[in-house]
């Protein structure tokens, strides 16, 4: 975390997508409170349930032969105790809920951020994240024309379990508020309309992802 106040915007956008209780609810490095009262025996007790051998990768690079790097990973991993590691947290299916905040944070410039739950990465269903590209790319466009924001960019948040997109359009004045919602949502849309009755959109988009 930087502490900066647009990074903040961004972990309460989370929270709200996330109910409480998922795992991607929480900041992933913590808070500040947390931050300062983590011990050295905390982090190591964290160390030693997660940071064992089986959870290791191993990156060889280099003019070496196949043959020769298995006998040295063999020879300097053997040794190595086997610990069986902690489970992980659970991500839990959900169905996220259509809803709008308002975040009060000391920023120099307002902004509208519009989110939406992505499948996990590499499942059956990840070519879906192809179409909400293809609305960023249609909210920039709008955007560009229609003069609302200084900028408009896309952001991931959340992890490969469940990953949100964020569509943050960064708007010239505080007035701009309601036609930024509007335009964002009319894109959106129009993206989802296009789609629905272009198959062949659909299957170049799984073609890339493939």
């Amino acid at each position: 975390r930087s502490g900066k106040p647009e990074d903040l915007v961004y972990e309460e956008i989370q929270k709200a997508v996330f109910p409480k209780g998922h795992p991607y609810h929480e900041p992933v490095g913590g808070d500040d409170q947390q931050l300062t009262n983590i011990t050295l025996k905390d982090a190591c007790a964290f160390m030693t349930k997660y940071y064992v051998p089986e959870r290791a990768t191993v990156i060889i690079a280099g003019n070496v032969l196949p043959e020769q790097a298995d006998k040295l990973v063999s020879h300097w991993l053997a040794a190595s105790p086997k610990l069986v590691p902690a489970p992980r947290n659970e991500v839990p299916v959900f169905v996220p809920k259509k809803a709008r905040y308002e975040i009060e944070a000391d920023v120099e410039q307002s902004s509208v951020h519009m989110a939406w739950v992505l499948p996990p990465r590499f499942s059956e269903d990840d070519t879906v994240s192809g179409f909400l590209w293809a609305v960023f790319s249609r909210v920039a466009y709008e955007g560009e024309e229609y003069e609302f924001a200084t900028r408009i960019q896309p952001a991931l948040q959340g992890g490969d379990q469940a990953p949100i997109l964020i569509v943050s359009a960064y708007l010239k004045g505080e007035d701009k508020i309601g036609e930024a919602i509007d335009t964002m949502t009319r894109s959106a849309k129009r993206t989802y309309q296009n789609f629905s009755e272009d198959d062949e959109a659909i299957d170049n988009i799984r073609k890339r992802a493939m």
